[in-house]
C-alpha cells in the first residue's frame, strides 16, 4: 500500500472517523482505524463493534492495500505534521505504516487487517431520504434531552419514526421530552418505520453533515440503521426495547400560557442558572398578567429576581423548574417568539415556537417547599 494526500485532508478524515473509536476498548483492534487505498481514494473505517463509520477521500494511490493502525496515536501525529503533502506506505511484513513529509518521517506499528470488524450491510427494504439541513435541525432540537444513564438504555436513544411524509425524532430522559419533525419520504405504500437509534450515533452524524453536502439516505433493517451522506456512511446497531408511550404524556388542556421574546427569556434563564450553579436549587417562576418574574435563591450565596415582559393568558401561577432543563427548551426553538403553556403548578409545561408545528418540548416542574 502506497499513497499520498494533503495533510489537512488526512487530518479532517481522521478527526471524523475517530468519533466512533473507543480509546479504552478491551480489544486492541478496536482502537485502530482501517486505512484502505485503491481506485484513487483512501477509505477510512472506525468501529467500536456496535457502530461503524466509513468515509472516502481522494488520494494519489501508487499501490493498493490496507492496514489497521492505532487511531488516536496516528491522529495526534498527523495533527502536528506541517501542512503539505504527506506520503504513506505500508510494510506488510512488519505491519507498520511509514509516513513521510518534506522535513521528516515516522513509522507507526499496526494490527492484522483480518481482525478488524467488517462493516455490515443494511438491507434496503426500508429506505428514505431526508434533507441535510432538516435532519441537522431535528437532531439539534432533540439531542440535549437524551439520558446518560446506562442502566436505562432506551432513554439513551432517539426514537426515529417515518411515515409517508413525516420524519420524527423523539428523546426523553424521564424529566423532559423533545420532539422534532420534518420531511422524510418513504416509497409509496411503505409502512411506518420505527426504531431506537443510539443517541451518540446521531450526534456523530450531526457533526459530519454540519456543512455543505447532499441529502442523507437512511436505510433500516430490524437490527441495523445506516446513514449515508456523500462519501461518508455511518452504520449502527439499533437499541432493543420499548420506547415510552410519549404521546400519552403530551398535555391537552392548559390553564395558563405566555408568549415571550426568545432571546430575552433565554438570557433570563441563563442568568438564573449562573446564580444557582452548584446550589442544586430550582428556578421559580411567578406568572401573572403581562409579566413573568424569575427568582433564583441560592442559600448562603445570594438571591436573584428578574422581570421578563410577556403576553400572558389564564390563571396566575407559581411554578419551579430546573433552570438548565427549562433553558434547553428555549434554546432549541429557532424562531423569535416562544410560547409556553402550563397545566398547573405540579404538572408538565409545553414549549414551542410561535407559528411552528415541527418542534415540541415538555418539561416537568420541580417540587419546592
Amino acid at each position: 500500500m502506497q499513497f499520498s494526500l494533503p495533510q489537512p485532508q488526512l487530518l479532517q478524515s481522521l478527526n471524523a472517523v475517530n468519533r466512533t473509536i473507543s480509546s479504552r476498548s478491551v480489544l486492541p483492534i478496536l482502537t485502530g482505524v482501517l486505512l484502505e487505498a485503491g481506485d484513487g481514494a483512501l477509505r477510512l473505517v472506525g468501529s467500536d463493534n456496535d457502530t461503524w463509520m466509513e468515509l472516502s477521500t481522494p488520494a494519489t494511490v501508487a499501490a493498493a492495500g490496507a492496514l489497521v493502525v492505532p487511531a488516536r496515536y496516528l491522529l495526534e501525529l498527523v495533527r502536528r505534521i506541517p501542512s503539505g503533502e504527506i506520503s504513506l506506505s505500508a510494510n506488510m511484513t512488519q505491519r507498520s505504516l511509514n509516513v513521510s513529509w518534506d522535513r521528516g518521517k515516522l513509522a507507526v506499528h499496526g494490527f492484522d487487517v483480518g481482525e478488524f470488524p467488517v462493516v455490515p450491510e443494511v438491507s434496503g427494504e426500508n429506505e428514505f431520504e431526508v434533507g441535510r439541513l432538516d435532519l441537522l435541525r431535528m437532531i439539534r432540537q432533540t439531542q440535549f434531552a437524551l439520558s446518560a444513564d446506562a442502566t436505562r438504555v432506551v432513554f439513551t436513544g432517539t426514537l426515529v419514526t417515518c411515515d409517508n411524509d413525516r420524519l420524527t425524532l423523539v428523546t426523553t430522559d424521564g424529566f423532559r421530552l423533545a420532539l422534532s419533525s420534518g420531511g422524510g419520504a418513504l416509497p409509496p405504500g411503505g409502512d411506518e418505520l420505527k426504531a431506537i437509534v443510539p443517541g451518540r450515533v446521531l450526534g456523530d452524524l450531526a457533526a459530519i453533515i454540519d456543512g455543505e453536502g447532499p441529502a442523507v439516505k437512511v436505510s433500516m433493517s430490524k437490527q441495523l440503521v445506516s446513514f449515508q451522506s456523500g462519501s461518508c456512511r455511518i452504520v449502527s446497531r439499533l437499541i432493543e426495547g420499548q420506547f415510552p408511550p410519549y404521546r400519552q404524556v403530551i398535555p391537552r388542556d392548559f390553564s395558563a400560557s405566555l408568549q415571550a421574546d426568545r432571546e430575552g427569556l433565554e438570557q433570563a434563564c441563563d442568568l438564573a442558572l449562573a446564580a444557582l450553579r452548584e446550589s442544586g436549587q430550582a428556578m421559580r417562576l411567578d406568572l401573572g398578567p403581562g409579566r413573568l418574574v424569575i427568582q433564583a435563591n441560592a442559600p448562603e450565596r445570594g438571591d436573584l429576581e428578574e422581570e421578563v415582559p410577556v403576553q400572558f393568558e389564564g390563571e396566575g401561577l407559581k411554578i419551579a423548574f430546573n433552570p438548565r432543563y427549562f433553558g434547553d427548551g428555549i434554546r432549541a426553538i429557532d424562531v423569535q417568539e416562544v410560547l409556553c403553556r402550563f397545566t398547573g403548578p405540579g404538572s408538565a409545561a409545553c414549549m414551542f415556537g410561535k407559528g411552528q408545528d415541527n418542534f415540541l418540548y415538555i418539561v416537568l416542574p420541580v417540587k419546592v417547599e
